[in-house]
């Protein structure tokens, strides 16, 4: 019984842990205080050892994906935004949503629930190492709620 007890308290745990855009949009908003911008180093809020993460547009393929990272990737939850930090030439976090647009205009127009968005250039995708992990942190106001746009400084 306790074995099973055990395996129900695991399962429960596990499913209220926050993915990596949620942390990042409370740590973010918590240092943006009453400010609505700052330049900020996205080091400061992420609590594991990485070397270099990488933001993939929906439209951007598995196959494409894995040509960039130079890494095999597998990947079966559909199109989507995806959050991936490596170490060590492994992902060792991938956080995924299905969130399609790049453009906090975009956002309102279709509604979308997510409270941080990582800005992406033209080619669908961005990649930052722990050395060049500036950004420009925006909060914006819609609909009754803060969000928080992340601009990666070159």
């Amino acid at each position: 019984m306790k074995k099973y007890l055990y395996i129900l308290l695991v399962i429960i745990l596990s499913s209220c842990q926050k993915n990596i855009q949620e942390t990042l949009y409370e740590k973010i908003n918590l240092s943006l205080g009453a400010k609505d911008t700052m330049t900020i180093n996205i080091t400061e809020y992420i609590e594991f050892d990485w070397d270099s993460a990488f933001v993939f547009r929906s439209s951007i393929s598995v196959e494409r994906i894995n040509e960039i990272m130079g890494i095999d990737f597998k990947d079966t939850k559909g199109d989507g935004l995806r959050i991936l930090f490596i170490k060590n030439q492994k992902v060792i976090l991938y956080d995924f949503t299905e969130q399609m647009w790049d453009t906090f205009e975009f956002r309102e127009t279709y509604d979308l629930d997510e409270r941080i968005f990582f800005l992406l250039p033209e080619q669908g995708y961005l990649r930052f190492d722990m050395e060049n992990a500036y950004f420009y942190a925006e909060r914006e106001f819609a609909d009754g709620e803060n969000y928080i746009s992340l601009d990666l400084l070159e």
